[in-house]
C-alpha cells in the first residue's frame, strides 16, 4: 500500500512501536526484552500488543538501568520467535511510528532475520527525526520531548509505555 500525497492523517492506521533491549546494538548480539505497539487512528486505540520476551542472554547492567528489567523478570517469557506472527499482524498494513525509528526497527529485523522472517517497514514515521528536523528542544530524548508538550510518561523505559507516550507526542 502506497500513500499519496493528498492522503489525510484522519485515513491512516498507525502502529507506534517500541522495544526495550539488553543493550544497544543487534550487531553485537543484543536482543529484544520487551516489545510494544500501540495500532490507532488519530483519535482511536485500536489494539495494544505488549510482551515480555526471553532474549536468550543476559540483560547488560546499562539497559536494566534504563528499562528496569532483570534477567529474572524475562527468563519464563516467550521467545520471540512465538510471538512473531503477532507482531508482524499488529504492524501490517500500518504506518510504523518510533521515536528513533532506525533502533527499534534494527533490532525488531534482527530479531526476524534471526527466525528466517521477512520483514520490512515501507511506511516509518520517525518523531525523534521530526524533532530535529522542526522543533528546538532542549533535549530531543522522547521522555523530555513529552515533558515539554506537558504530556505525562507513566511507565517511561517500559515498551508500552513509551509506545503510548510516542503517540501522544506524535498526536
Amino acid at each position: 500500500m502506497s500513500l499519496s500525497p493528498d492522503t489525510s492523517l484522519e485515513d491512516l492506521t498507525l502502529a507506534f512501536l517500541d522495544v526495550e533491549t539488553t543493550g544497544l546494538s543487534p550487531r553485537y548480539g543484543d536482543r529484544v526484552c520487551e516489545i510494544a505497539i500501540v495500532r490507532s487512528r488519530l483519535d482511536l486505540i485500536q489494539a495494544t500488543f505488549q510482551t515480555l520476551v526471553n532474549p536468550e542472554r543476559t540483560i547488560s547492567p546499562g539497559a536494566s538501568a534504563v528499562n528496569h528489567l532483570q534477567d529474572e523478570d524475562v527468563r519464563d517469557a516467550p521467545h520471540f520467535e512465538a510471538i512473531a506472527d503477532t507482531v508482524l499482524a499488529t504492524l501490517r498494513d500500518a504506518v510504523v511510528v518510533c521515536h528513533n525509528a532506525p533502533f527499534d526497527l534494527g533490532f525488531v529485523g534482527a530479531e526476524m532475520r534471526g527466525i528466517r522472517r521477512d520483514f520490512h517497514a515501507p511506511r516509518v514515521l520517525d518523531t525523534l527525526a521530526i524533532a530535529r528536523r522542526h522543533f528546538r528542544f532542549a533535549s530531543n530524548s522522547l521522555s523530555r520531548i513529552a515533558s515539554a508538550l506537558d504530556i505525562p510518561t507513566p511507565n517511561a523505559h517500559r515498551a508500552l509505555g513509551d509506545a503510548m507516550t510516542t503517540r501522544e507526542v506524535y498526536l
